[in-house]
């Protein structure tokens, strides 16, 4: 009695292919010890390399996903949250640096951007496909901002440096009011 084993391919041709599997044959036993040898290490490298890309996968989605829960703690919409800024802001940020403060909008060229005010600096994220401007502010030349509201769902802002100013518009009144307050009182506590 032979013990067969049958191999069905899924195409458009149903090919089948039987395997004897109590072959008494040593060459083919020898040939075939050395392929699995060699199955063996190449699996073995290709799992730990996978499991070297998975774990760095998940230490920059944990540094993400808390990012995401700081954006969504100051005020960052869930529409502003699915763009690209926040997954470079999340790469921006130092280890121990908290986000105090954000806003998202349109910026005057109709582009998206965020600012950002956390405990060490303010950050200016624009990002379009090949193209990203990150610019890092020190607190200590912010001049102040100003905002209005626009009817009643959207701000204008403006954070005045000593080198330019940042303008964005269709911004969560709600975030802006508090970057208002934020940056208000972080200049005052910097300029004295």
């Amino acid at each position: 009695m032979s013990a067969t084993k049958t191999y069905r391919g899924f195409g458009t041709f149903q090919d089948s292919m039987t395997v004897d599997l109590h072959k008494e044959d040593k060459e083919n036993k020898s040939s075939l010890g050395f392929l699995r040898g060699i199955a063996i290490e190449l699996f073995s490298r290709l799992w730990t390399s996978h499991l070297l890309r998975k774990t760095q996968y998940l230490v920059k989605s944990e540094k993400l996903e808390h990012t995401i829960r700081q954006l969504r703690s100051v005020g960052i919409s869930e529409y502003g949250l699915r763009k690209s800024e926040p997954k470079l802001l999340s790469e921006v940020l130092n280890d121990g640096e908290d986000i105090r403060a954000a806003i998202s909008g349109r910026n005057t060229d109709n582009q998206s951007v965020f600012i950002v005010a956390t405990s060490d600096r303010l950050i200016y994220i624009n990002h379009i496909p090949l193209f990203t401007i990150v610019d890092e502010i020190s607190y200590g030349v912010v001049d102040g901002v100003t905002w209005s509201i626009v009817g009643n769902w959207y701000a204008n802002v403006t954070v005045h440096t000593t080198d330019t100013n940042f303008r964005l518009r269709f911004v969560n009144p709600r975030a802006a009011d508090l970057l208002a307050r934020f940056l208000d009182e972080r200049c005052m506590n910097e300029k004295s």
